[in-house]
């Protein structure tokens, strides 16, 4: 089993102030609580992750809104690289539509160097869906899935050769190597996220493995991935497993799990809402809102220590401070929003038996 923390640096109290702003109502300047504090938080969320033994940091890519606020997620985990020690960093993901695939590959390959032979950079990418993202890029959503379609095949051939040959619509790249040099084939580490039936073809068609980041319910998920398997096998390429990203709080008692899950996967989802810009009438708290967080919730019985070191995905102050006075040598004992394990690995969470079953140890 391989236990990763995921770090987006979400401003979520700020949301009634940005978008009042962005109706052109008179509002403070700022948000209450400063978006360069939540990112030294997040930035020490990776360093205690890396202390406390989990896997691997990953993170995402998100613009101008309180959602998420990590605009260039290689960058960022660049950063990450130096201040931790024996992490693996991850994206999840990179979106390539508001990227030339070249700098993508680039970027990776740096990161590859900066980390060295014993860490890995696990490249997890996507197509994007936000239109506001789009809009503020300057690029037309309607072209995302072609330009999603040649910049996963560029990427795909730079990462594997460190050489490229492509001449399609929006990219044109003929006689291109890469330096530094590859010191072996990243693109084992290529993953890409399947939420739809456009996105799902695109991977498996290209042989490229799946990153399963649920929106909606595991069993869901599970029938999306399946399609997955059926199209890779279609396309002449052998079985593939995924990773699973997952929402799992853990705290003292079951009772403090569930409440405090409630708040903060609630205010994730309502925060996701409003940044997709989905309808008003879903973007509260609503009965199955909540029924989903309960679902979702976990408290493993674990001791003690190794419960504190399994909290520091949800955010709070007062945890983290919490955390911060227990010693550095806690070992992770829960799943964080990121897990990938052997599917001969035993299950430590029965109830969760068919999520784990089949991931990968990498």
């Amino acid at each position: 089993m391989r236990v990763g923390a995921t770090i987006f640096n979400q401003n979520y109290s700020d949301w009634d102030r940005y978008e009042a702003e962005e109706q052109g109502k008179p509002v403070a300047k700022r948000p209450a609580r400063s978006d360069r504090a939540i990112f030294n938080e997040e930035i020490d969320i990776a360093r205690i992750a890396d202390d406390s033994g989990f896997d691997s940091v990953w993170t995402i890519e998100h613009h101008f809104t309180p959602y998420t606020m990590v605009t260039n997620p290689l960058q960022y985990l660049t950063y990450i690289a130096g201040i931790t020690k024996r992490v693996d960093l991850g994206t999840m993901v990179t979106v390539l539509p508001w990227h030339n695939p070249v700098r993508v590959a680039e970027d990776v390959n740096m990161l590859d160097a900066f980390l060295g032979p014993d860490r890995n950079v696990i490249c997890g990418v996507g197509r994007g869906l936000a239109r506001r993202e789009y809009a503020g890029m300057g690029i037309d959503q309607n072209e995302a899935r072609a330009r999603f379609d040649e910049s996963l095949q560029v990427l795909t051939q730079l990462l594997a050769t460190g050489q490229c040959e492509f001449d399609g619509e929006f990219y044109k790249v003929h006689g291109l190597r890469l330096r530094p040099q590859l010191e072996h084939d990243l693109s084992v580490n290529l993953w890409c996220a399947g939420g739809t039936e456009q996105t799902v073809q695109i991977i498996a068609k290209h042989g490229v493995r799946p990153l399963t980041i649920p929106t909606t319910s595991l069993d869901l998920a599970l029938v999306n991935m399946r399609h997955y398997a059926e199209l890779r096998r279609d396309a002449g390429y052998p079985p593939s497993h995924t990773k699973l990203a997952l929402w799992t709080y853990v705290a003292e008692t079951t009772s403090e799990a569930q409440a405090a899950a409630e708040r903060h996967m609630v205010e994730y989802a309502n925060s996701a809402l409003r940044h997709y810009q989905l309808p008003a009438r879903i973007c509260g708290a609503s009965r199955a809102t909540r029924r989903t967080a309960r679902n979702r919730t976990r408290c493993a019985k674990m001791p003690h220590r190794s419960r504190a070191a399994s909290t520091i995905t949800i955010l709070g102050a007062r945890r983290r401070r919490r955390l911060r006075e227990r010693p550095s040598s806690l070992t992770p004992s829960a799943l964080t929003r990121s897990c990938s394990s052997s599917s001969t690995a035993p299950c430590p969470w029965p109830r969760r038996k068919r999520a784990c079953a089949s991931l990968p140890r990498r």
